[in-house]
C-alpha cells in the first residue's frame, strides 16, 4: 500500500501555542486541485490502492479544495484509490459538506485541540460534540478522536466530556505534548498528580495515551496505518510523516513554495524514511523547523547535502570540519534544555513514588 499525506494548507482556525510560532500563522502557496492532483498522479496510479490523507492546517480552511479534490479523487479514471482520510478539528464542518464526505466515503480523524482556551475561539466540549453530530447524521465515519493537551488547564475542559463519548467511536487516542513546555507545571508535586489522574482515566475508559516526559521535541501520534512524528513549531512543514511497517512507501505533498530547489532534491529520500531520519529526541522544535525550510549541507543531523544550505559556512576551500551555524548557535540552549529536562523529570519521579499511594 502506498500512502500519499497532502497539506492542504498552513492556515488553521486555531492559534494553538505548541503548533504555531509565537502565535503567528505563515501563509505560504497554495496548490489548487490539479496542481495538487498532477503531483500525486503517478502514485494514484500505482498497482496497489493507495491511501489518501487530506491534513494542513486545517483543510477545512479550504473546503471547495477538499470537496473537488474528494470528487476527483473517487471518480477520476485510472486511479486506484483506497481509503480517503480527512485530518480536521471539524470546527468549520456544515452539513452540506459532510453530506459531501459521506457520499465519496472519507474517513474523519477528529484532532481536539483545548490549548489556548479563552484566548482562540473559545470553543469547548460541546462545540465538538455538535460537530460530531453533524458528521455522524451524514453518516460520515469517524476513525478515532486524538485530543491534544498542552497544559495542565486544558485537562479541565478533557475532563468536560462524558465518557459514553468516547464509546462511540473506533479509536480514542489522548496525546501529551511534552511536560516541560508546560507554562504551569512548575510544581512537581502538582503535574505528577496531574498526570497520574490523567492515566487513571485513560486506563478506565480504554484510552490509549501517549506522551513522551523525556523528548521535549516529539510528539508522536499513532494510528492504525501511519505513524506520525510532529515536533512543535512546523507549520505545515514536510518532516511531518513517514510510514511504518504497515506502508512500504508514504510521500507528502507540501502547499508551501518555500522549500529551495536543492532541500527538495532532498525531500524524497526524507519522505520515505530510507535515509537521513532524524534523531527526534536530540534537537529542538525549532531547529528541525530550520533544516525543513532551508536544508544543510553535510548536515549533521540529516547526514546527507542538499547543497546551496544558507546555514552552513559558504568557503569550504579550507577543507576544515566546519559545523553548521544555526547547529552551533543552538548547541547552548539544547545544553540549558537536556539539564532541566533532567532535573524535572528526577523532581516528577520523587513527587509520583511520594503521592502515588495516596491518588491510587
Amino acid at each position: 500500500m502506498t500512502g500519499i499525506s497532502i497539506f492542504l494548507t498552513d492556515r488553521c482556525n486555531l492559534s494553538c501555542s505548541y503548533c504555531l510560532a509565537r502565535g503567528k500563522q505563515r501563509v505560504s502557496t497554495e496548490f489548487s486541485a490539479a496542481d495538487i492532483l498532477a503531483r500525486c498522479d503517478a502514485y494514484l496510479r500505482e498497482p496497489a490502492p493507495t491511501s489518501v490523507v487530506l491534513t494542513g492546517g486545517e483543510p477545512l480552511m479550504r473546503p471547495d479544495i477538499v470537496r473537488e479534490l474528494v470528487t476527483l479523487l473517487r471518480r477520476s479514471k485510472g486511479y486506484r484509490v483506497g481509503q480517503i482520510r480527512l485530518v480536521s478539528n471539524l470546527l468549520r464542518l456544515d452539513a452540506s459538506l459532510a453530506a459531501h464526505l459521506a457520499r465519496h466515503d472519507v474517513m474523519l480523524s477528529v484532532s481536539v485541540h483545548h490549548s489556548d482556551i479563552g484566548k482562540t475561539l473559545g470553543w469547548g466540549s460541546r462545540r465538538l460534540m455538535r460537530a460530531l453530530s453533524t458528521a455522524r447524521r451524514a453518516g460520515c465515519r469517524v476513525a478515532g478522536l486524538v485530543f491534544v493537551l498542552d497544559s495542565a488547564r486544558s485537562l479541565g475542559a478533557f475532563a468536560e466530556i462524558p465518557p459514553s463519548a468516547f464509546r462511540r467511536f473506533t479509536t480514542s487516542v489522548l496525546v501529551v505534548p511534552d511536560l516541560i513546555r508546560w507554562p504551569d507545571c512548575l510544581n512537581p508535586e502538582e503535574t505528577a498528580a496531574t498526570m497520574l489522574r490523567l492515566r487513571g482515566r485513560a486506563a478506565a475508559e480504554g484510552i490509549r495515551l501517549t506522551g513522551y516526559w523525556e523528548r521535549p521535541a516529539q510528539l508522536i501520534l499513532e494510528g492504525n496505518t501511519q505513524r506520525f512524528a510532529w515536533c512543535p513549531g512546523i507549520s505545515g512543514g514536510s518532516l511531518a510523516v513517514w510510514p511504518d511497517s504497515s506502508i512500504s512507501r508514504c510521500r507528502y505533498l507540501s502547499p508551501s513554495s518555500f522549500l529551495p530547489e536543492a532541500s527538495k532534491r532532498l525531500h524524497p529520500e526524507v519522505s520515505r524514511g530510507e535515509s537521513g531520519r532524524l534523531p527526534w529526541d536530540r534537537v529542538s522544535g525549532t531547529a528541525l523547523r530550520q533544516v525543513a525550510i532551508r536544508g544543510c549541507a553535510d548536515c549533521p543531523i540529516l547526514g546527507v547535502c542538499a547543497g546551496g544550505c544558507s546555514l552552513c559556512w559558504e568557503d569550504r576551500a579550507a577543507g576544515e570540519d566546519r559545523r553548521c551555524r544555526f547547529l552551533r548557535s543552538i548547541t547552548r540552549s539544547l545544553l540549558i534544555e537536556r539539564a532541566r529536562t533532567a532535573l524535572l523529570r528526577r523532581e516528577i519521579r520523587e513527587a509520583v513514588a511520594t503521592l502515588g499511594p495516596e491518588l491510587l
